[in-house]
């Protein structure tokens, strides 16, 4: 299957794969994952600009969302995280750099190999983003800083490979890199630094670690002040869709120049009675009066279409969930 998909890499786009390319998932978990709300997301997303911006990339399910819906638009992912930053960015390498991956890759995991690699300080590219595949697949919930599926001693229910497909990963791995080629840049910058690149007719979207529990959940996470720091860089521009835990002092920070709206988010960390808790997120944009000067009156007579073609998409890829909110919306 992988030798297909990487044979297939070296044609052209089809019509055909540009279809196929609407069923791509990351190969990332992570708590507050994005990828099962992309209904409700991509509808606040303003299509076809020039340059699409992941401020946070990390698993990057909007992004691989939004370059399949809008595949004339650049991409351009930052986070500065080491580890993610390095795997966005090996997408872009040379086909013998992906080879070394994909061998590190065909290793069967064990507790010994996440002992060393949890603990190892990798230096090249290839390294890195090995490091952050292993131990996102086979840690607890995707979560690198905590232990493997399982427990280190393998007695539980789950075993540390439980969630590591090596041929699926591979797979997943060439089809991404297909559609972003010559699409992507890859930056690994703080986000007050990064937003400074991003023009006034491209769109960014920020989906930053969470205010109350990123410090437990993310290795690299946000201090109080880049929180405010975020938002008041936020309050002087306008094109930009922002995801956020439903936090007060995020709602006092955003209050005054934003509309802030509600999303029902279920998390994939179970609780003791191991039932993933339902919790609330913010989608937060721009008011309108902050938006419309990068609206044009085309875009405002296609705004129906817009939202159609996006509840479609979000339909196609987040499955029985998001037919179930479609259908709140018109029963």
């Amino acid at each position: 299957m992988v030798e297909k998909v990487w044979r297939r890499q070296q044609q052209g786009n089809t019509n055909t794969e540009n279809k196929r390319f609407s069923h791509l998932k990351t190969i990332f978990r992570y708590p507050g994952a994005k990828g099962r709300y992309l209904n409700q997301i991509l509808p606040f997303m303003h299509p076809a600009t020039p340059k699409y911006h992941d401020v946070f990339v990390g698993g990057g399910s909007v992004m691989l969302a939004y370059a399949c819906a809008n595949p004339s638009s650049a991409i351009s992912v930052n986070d500065l995280d080491s580890g993610i930053f390095a795997f966005w960015q090996i997408l872009m390498e040379p086909d013998a750099t992906i080879k070394k991956l994909f061998a590190l890759i065909d290793q069967q995991p064990t507790v010994e190999q996440f002992v060393r690699l949890k603990h190892s300080t990798p230096e090249t590219l290839v390294e890195k983003a090995y490091r952050i595949i292993f131990l996102n697949r086979c840690a607890f919930s995707g979560i690198v800083t905590s232990g493997p599926m399982g427990g280190y001693n393998q007695t539980g229910e789950s075993k540390i490979d439980c969630r590591y497909n090596a041929e699926q990963i591979k797979y997943r791995i060439l089809s991404i890199r297909k559609l972003l080629k010559d699409r992507l840049t890859v930056h690994n910058l703080h986000v007050a630094d990064y937003l400074q690149t991003v023009c006034s007719n491209e769109v960014a979207y920020l989906d930053p670690p969470y205010y109350e529990k990123g410090r437990d959940l993310y290795p690299v996470h946000m201090q109080p002040n880049e929180h405010l720091q975020l938002s008041n860089i936020l309050q002087n521009m306008n094109n930009w869709v922002l995801s956020y835990d439903a936090h007060a002092e995020i709602k006092r920070l955003y209050q005054g120049f934003s509309v802030i709206s509600h999303l029902k988010t279920k998390y994939s960390i179970a609780n003791a009675s191991g039932k993933a808790p339902v919790a609330l997120e913010y989608i937060i944009t721009p008011k309108v009066e902050y938006k419309m000067n990068c609206i044009s009156l085309v875009d405002i007579v296609l705004l129906p279409f817009y939202i159609i073609k996006y509840t479609a998409i979000g339909i196609w890829l987040g499955g029985k969930a998001a037919r179930k909110a479609l259908h709140a919306v018109f029963k």
